[in-house]
């Protein structure tokens, strides 16, 4: 919003441009800029809220060039504050998230780490009861299990099989 007003670069050069040490320069430049930014820009959210209000009580009047002339400046002033409020919100978002943002990184760190330890498998035991907390040995476990799991043990005689299912076709 400062950075699309020329005067503000000369408020800052000015200051800058006076004596002093590098903290009393940035200490100057902060009141200045406050300062120019208040009587410059002043408290857009007022203005548009009396703007709305002017534009409001000229609609209701009988519709003359003049009052068609002061509505339409009413209009282009009302597009430049929210301009200006657009630019003021997403300075707001930048200055929230430069703030923050690390905060928020750490968080979801701090989020992952906590459940990648708790996904972490610290001992198996296997089919026989014996426990084990070596990797290799966990891995080693896992892999027998469905080995076991998904193997055949010998062959089954088909017939009995066949003689427990039900013929349905005959």
């Amino acid at each position: 919003m400062w950075l699309r007003d020329e005067t503000c670069g000369d408020i800052v050069k000015d200051v800058w441009n006076w004596g002093g040490d590098i903290c009393s320069k940035i200490a100057h430049t902060s009141i200045n800029l406050s300062a120019w930014s208040r009587n410059k820009f002043g408290d857009f959210i007022k203005e548009m809220k009396d703007c709305r209000g002017t534009m409001e009580s000229l609609m209701g009047e009988s519709q003359t060039e003049e009052i068609i002339a002061k509505i339409r400046a009413l209009n282009d002033r009302m597009d430049e504050l929210e301009r200006r409020e657009e630019a003021y919100w997403r300075q707001q978002s930048r200055q929230d998230w430069l703030k923050n943002g690390e905060k928020i990184t750490t968080f979801f760190h701090t989020k992952s780490s906590q459940r990648k330890s708790r996904n972490h498998i610290k001992l198996v035991r296997d089919a026989a009861g014996n426990v084990f907390c070596d990797e290799e040995q966990i891995s080693e476990v896992f892999v027998q299990h469905f080995d076991d799991l998904f193997s055949s043990r010998g062959q089954c005689e088909m017939e009995e099989v066949i003689e427990k299912v039900d013929s349905a076709i005959s």
